[in-house]
């Protein structure tokens, strides 16, 4: 019996849904590894030196941490908030001509990344892919889930779902976040001031992190929350010594207006990326206002399903994917790169329920919340906000479960 609890024990599934389960699992992993074997064989073939066929050097969005680093580390970290200096800089380190490339992070990110800035371009690329890979797989595979019992299917599936392959190809901070919100959810028990302080690590991505106070106060933990708190004030105080308040105030004044801005108002790819209710609105022509009271309508919903989940359940798996889920029904500035959480919700809560049972439908739901960091996309490029859909269904079969299992059935 594990520390967290268990829930009511429900007969295994023999004979053809045992043999389906296995079939889904093996196309979905069929279908990344396609996706992986079929994008690069093609997209190496463009590649002129490190820029691809539109301009965008190798890993696109890897571009604003390693400018950022090397700017940094010459000791003129202000100049990243500075878009049109910043966005020169780094065309001028590359050599090319490229869309720009804004920075949108708090500054304490900078503590972290410097590193990077010692290395060229390309090995700095694929040293941030495989630490960062490397810690997502060890944080989701170490913990006391149902994963321990898969570890090398678990790693293959998390490593070919579609959030790792857009993290990949754009070069982003999926895989730390991932580790960091992933990891810290599963030490809280154990290790709560571990927990924390990866918790206050998160901060460097704040909206990732809005739902973790609310599992907390629901398990009565305060430990990882005090750890977590002290952690992002340490680190901020750090930044101020470091890079200065200006960078700071900085930030304040110009990157989160920048962002707000580019939310509401950009168009195109950037807008099919994100599965949020907000950019759902945006994509069916609603008016800002509309996007912003369904956003608020969302997110509180979702909280109070994270808090009821976290109250009544004590299954790990359950709990990993409420709010792993529901972080993407809370926010509205939120990309498919960044469910790497979500992809190890499912995971652990799909082999969780492949041994007690799936409701009608679920599988075919849990399936499209895998594939939804790709299939948003072409969704989005027609108008269909696919996101919120799949999400909202997604939650709800997990909290259908919550309640079963609290009032099973008389026989």
């Amino acid at each position: 019996m594990s520390d967290i609890g268990r829930t009511l024990e429900q007969p295994k599934p023999s004979g053809p849904p045992l043999r389906l389960n296995w079939l889904i699992a093996a196309a979905l992993l069929g279908f990344g590894a396609v996706l992986y074997i079929g994008f690069y064989a093609n997209y190496l073939t463009t590649l002129n030196g490190i820029f691809d066929a539109s301009n965008h050097p190798v890993g696109r969005d890897f571009l604003v941490f390693w400018s950022a680093a090397k700017l940094a580390n010459a000791g003129q970290a202000a100049l990243i908030f500075d878009v049109d200096a910043y966005h020169a800089v780094q065309q001028q380190l590359l050599g090319g001509t490229f869309p720009l490339h804004p920075w949108s992070y708090p500054p304490q990110l900078l503590l972290l990344i410097r590193p990077l800035g010692l290395l060229p371009y390309v090995p700095a690329y694929l040293l941030w892919l495989v630490l960062g890979c490397s810690l997502y797989l060890f944080a989701a595979l170490r913990g006391d889930t149902p994963l321990r019992r898969f570890v090398p299917l678990a790693a293959a599936a998390l490593f070919l779902a579609p959030s790792s392959f857009v993290t990949i190809a754009s070069g982003q901070n999926g895989f730390f976040s991932g580790a960091l919100f992933v990891g810290g959810l599963l030490l809280v028990r154990r290790h709560p001031v571990a927990a924390g302080i990866m918790f206050g690590l998160l901060t460097f991505k704040p909206q990732l992190g809005l739902l973790i106070p609310v599992a907390l106060i629901a398990l009565r933990q305060w430990k990882p929350f005090v750890s977590a708190i002290a952690t992002a004030g340490l680190i901020v105080a750090v930044s101020f010594a470091v890079d200065g308040a200006e960078t700071w105030r900085l930030f304040v004044v110009e990157a989160i207006p920048f962002q707000a801005a580019y939310i509401e108002t950009s168009e195109g790819f950037f807008t099919w990326m994100m599965p949020t209710v907000f950019m759902a609105g945006r994509l069916l022509g609603f008016d800002p206002a509309v996007n912003h009271v369904m956003q608020l309508a969302s997110g509180l919903a979702a909280t109070v399903a994270t808090y009821w989940a976290f109250r009544k359940s004590r299954d790990l798996s359950i709990q990993l994917a409420v709010i792993s889920i529901a972080t993407f029904l809370i926010v509205p500035y939120a990309f498919n790169y960044d469910m790497t959480i979500v992809a190890v919700g499912i995971a652990c809560y799909a082999v969780a329920r492949a041994e007690r049972g799936f409701l009608p439908f679920e599988r075919l739901v849990l399936a499209l919340l895998w594939a939804l960091p790709f299939l948003v996309m072409p969704f989005g490029a027609f108008g269909l906000p696919l996101g919120p859909v799949v999400l909202w269904l997604g939650l709800g079969f997990v909290l259908r479960h919550i309640h079963l299992e609290r009032h099973p059935a008389q026989p």
